[in-house]
């Protein structure tokens, strides 16, 4: 998927041991430029105005549950 900015997030099958799944960022051009972990069973929708917007699970009345991580760029 793809932000605003053009940068590129792509979800790869590496783990963290820990329960996370890696996400490579590259940018407009494809250069690589960083890598963050969400949760292995988030499912990632959007990334906007520097936040990954993922399903993390659905709520006991069948809603989903959407989290929102901040993302910083240094």
């Amino acid at each position: 998927m793809t932000d605003e900015k053009g940068r590129i997030y792509v979800r790869t099958y590496e783990t963290d041991g820990k329960g996370g799944t890696a996400v490579d960022v590259f940018d407009a051009s494809g250069l690589y430029v960083a890598r963050f972990f969400v949760p292995e069973d988030a499912d990632t929708i959007t990334v906007r105005n520097d936040k990954l917007y993922a399903i993390v699970k659905e709520s006991g009345s069948g809603n989903p549950l959407v989290k929102r991580y901040a993302l910083r760029w240094k």
